[in-house]
Formats: structure tokens, C-alpha cells, sequence
């Protein structure tokens, strides 16, 4: 479970509410290594992927990185053009076609604010969905 500080829709809710993401035990496994860092440093650097390029790199990527390297990407496979966010969309797609409630798919996506002292029956329905998923 990741709680961010910030999220794009923490100007309009209110300052108690917190948002939490789901991070299944594969993708935990996969970015370990990259938070034992100093608390200091960034878990990504541009400067580790582009060794060469280093010195006219930032410290770390910016929000538009990611949806700039993948439309790059596509453009240069000649694919058609689409963005990061398409994944969320297509997932809660599968969430509700495998006969997923609306309450797994708002745990799942994290949709809403979680309260301050979050709530841990919302908390405990995504695990639960995320288990239901692993299974079928």
C-alpha cells in the first residue's frame, strides 16, 4: 500500500483525506531494490537509464516523462498513439467485466479518499479483490 503525498486530485479534497494505491506483491518484489535508497535521494533516475546523457539530465523524471517515453515509443513502432492513463481505464474495464463489484473496483483503483486514519474495511476489500484476481 502506497499512500502519496500528493496526487492530482488533492487540491479540490479535503486536507484529511489521504489516497492509497494498491501495489500487488510482484511489482513490490520488481521496485524493492530501487527503496532502499536514502530517504534523500529518488527511487528513478533518468541518469541511471542514460549514462551517457548524464550531465544534461535532471535528478529525477518529471510527471510527463512516462507518457513522453510511451508515445515516443509507439510513434517509433508505428503503433497507434495512446497514454499511460488508458491502462487505468482498460483495467477497470476487466474489473467489471469478471463480474467485479463497484466497491472492488473502487478499492482496486482508489477511487475516493481514503480518511486520514483510513479505512481499513476498504483497505482489507482490495486485498481481497486483488486475491480474488491472482486465483481465476
Amino acid at each position: 500500500m502506497y499512500f502519496p503525498e500528493y496526487w492530482k486530485t488533492q487540491l479540490t479534497a479535503k486536507k484529511k483525506d489521504r489516497r492509497a494505491i494498491m501495489i500487488d506483491e510482484k511489482l513490490q518484489e520488481i521496485i524493492a531494490p530501487f527503496l532502499e535508497r536514502p530517504d534523500d535521494q529518488y527511487c528513478f533516475s533518468p541518469k541511471e537509464v542514460y549514462p551517457p546523457q548524464a550531465d544534461r539530465l535532471g535528478e529525477h523524471y518529471l510527471e510527463a516523462s512516462y507518457r513522453c517515453a510511451i508515445q515516443r515509443s509507439a510513434k517509433r513502432a508505428g503503433v497507434e498513439r495512446w497514454a499511460p492513463n488508458q491502462l487505468r481505464h482498460t483495467r477497470s474495464t476487466e474489473i467489471k467485466l469478471s463480474d467485479g463489484t463497484a466497491e472492488e473496483e473502487s478499492a482496486l483503483l482508489g477511487h475516493g479518499a481514503i480518511q486520514k486514519d483510513y479505512d481499513h474495511s476498504k483497505i482489507e476489500l482490495a486485498k481481497a479483490a486483488l486475491r480474488k484476481r491472482k486465483a481465476s
